[in-house]
C-alpha cells in the first residue's frame, strides 16, 4: 500500500500559496486534522522568515521533543546560514524522513542525513494543543 505522502511528492513550490509553511498547513489539515494559521511573509528574506517561525504564537501549541521520540506527523524546523527558517513534517518512509516543499524543487521526503547536510540546526516539535492561537 502506498504511503498517503506520496500524494504530494512533486507538487510545485510558489510563493505565497505553496511555500513550506504553506504545504505544512495543508498536510496538518488533510492529514492529521490540525488547523495551522497562516503566516503572512511580507518579504522572502530569510532572516524575516525565520522570525517568524520563532515568534508567531502558533508555538504555543508545539512542544520541542527529541529525534528519538518522532512519530509520523511531528514538525521539523530547519535552519542554517543560508536559510534559518524552513519547516517539514515527519513522516516514516523508509526509516523516516522530512517531507517539505522548497524552492525551486517543489515537494519531497527528504532523509535526516541529507537535511543534516544542508541545516545545521534542526529541531522537531510535536503539537499537543486543542487548536492553534490565531
Amino acid at each position: 500500500m502506498m504511503h498517503w505522502a506520496m500524494k504530494y511528492m512533486g507538487r510545485a513550490w510558489q510563493r505565497a500559496e505553496h511555500d513550506c509553511w504553506g504545504f505544512f498547513r495543508t498536510v496538518q489539515r488533510e492529514q492529521f486534522g490540525r488547523d495551522i494559521p497562516q503566516v503572512t511573509v511580507s518579504d522572502y528574506r530569510a532572516l524575516t522568515k525565520a522570525k517568524l517561525l520563532e515568534t508567531h504564537p502558533h508555538r504555543l501549541v508545539w512542544r520541542e521533543i527529541g529525534r528519538d521520540e518522532l512519530q509520523e506527523g511531528d514538525g521539523v524546523r530547519m535552519a542554517g546560514t543560508k536559510n534559518p527558517g524552513h519547516v517539514g513534517i515527519w513522516v516514516e518512509i523508509d526509516g523516516g524522513r522530512v517531507l517539505h516543499c522548497d524552492e525551486p524543487f517543489g515537494v519531497m521526503a527528504t532523509s535526516l542525513a541529507s537535511i543534516q547536510d544542508q541545516f545545521s540546526d534542526i529541531r522537531f516539535y510535536r503539537f499537543e494543543g486543542e487548536s492553534c492561537p490565531r
